[in-house]
């Protein structure tokens, strides 16, 4: 299985999505989009549709030429990941121009979730999601997507038994290189 993570130079975005292609046994190619500046202005409600609805405007106006050549050039994966608000109009204009490819939207997007396969987003963001923009593909996650497993998890914990000293609830980070 192939993916295409749509990434937008955040860190923490970009590792959600590579974790969930991980997660998924596929591998993945990373682009990241280039916005216009008119894209990035615009709130996500007005912006998801404009950019399906009016393909000439869209792309003389909406997509930069880098992003424009790729959505032309790259055949299609079997599946499309992007992340945050900045992605989801190339994760939904991904749905449009590859029907056949499955698409994940992680975080809310904050325009019609009907315009992806699946969006993954925190249980913290849930009572801002319009009833009516439940499309019924909406899969609430605890925490972000780590490709962490519960055996590693385990194994860290036995490690590194002063952390279960301390008070919770706790949060705990880790850095890769």
């Amino acid at each position: 299985m192939r993916a295409l993570i749509l990434g937008n130079g955040a860190a923490g975005a970009e590792k959600q999505c590579l974790a969930l292609a991980d997660i998924l046994g596929a591998s993945s190619k990373l682009h990241r989009v280039k916005p216009s500046k008119l894209l990035t202005a615009l709130p996500n409600r007005i912006a998801c549709p404009l950019l399906l609805e009016s393909k000439r405007f869209a792309e003389k106006c909406l997509l930069s030429p880098q992003d424009r050549d790729f959505f032309h050039s790259v055949a299609p994966s079997d599946i499309v990941i992007g992340s945050g608000r900045i992605t989801a109009p190339f994760t939904a204009l991904a749905k449009s121009v590859w029907p056949q490819s499955f698409t994940v939207q992680i975080q809310y997007p904050y325009c019609s979730t009907s315009l992806f396969d699946a969006v993954v987003t925190p249980q913290h963001d849930k009572p801002k999601i319009p009833k009516k923009d439940d499309s019924g593909n909406i899969v609430f996650s605890k925490f972000s997507i780590h490709k962490y497993s519960k055996k590693y998890l385990d194994a860290t914990r036995l490690c590194h038994p002063e952390f279960n000293l301390l008070p919770e609830p706790r949060v705990r980070g880790s850095i890769q290189s």
